[in-house]
């Protein structure tokens, strides 16, 4: 994979993080409790999330499925982790597996 396609795909799977934090931090600070109404921006903002979310889903997936240098029950397990605990093993597998690949796909 070229370098570009790394880092994007890397900003895309922080991207995520950030979202998370921003709800989370919407939720803490009582934005949502104060009887208004949730604004559109937020709305739109899920929506892209929920889009990025599915396909660095479908990404990860592929991607795990056609690595070579991992065995087969190896595969398994990380694809299970990537249903249940999805950001966290983003993140994991970005670092120890796309980023350090040094094969150069075309």
């Amino acid at each position: 994979m070229r370098t570009i396609c790394k880092i994007f795909i890397g900003i895309a799977t922080f991207l995520a993080v950030v979202y998370i934090l921003l709800v989370l931090s919407l939720i803490l600070s009582g934005y949502f409790h104060t009887g208004a109404t949730i604004p559109s921006w937020f709305f739109i903002l899920h929506m892209l999330y929920m889009i990025l979310a599915i396909s660095l889903m479908a990404f990860y997936i592929v991607k795990i499925i056609k690595n070579d240098k991992l065995e087969p029950n190896k595969k398994v397990m990380w694809v299970l982790l990537l249903f249940f605990f999805n950001i966290i093993t983003m993140i994991i597998y970005y670092f120890l597996h796309i980023l350090r690949d040094k094969k150069v796909d075309n």
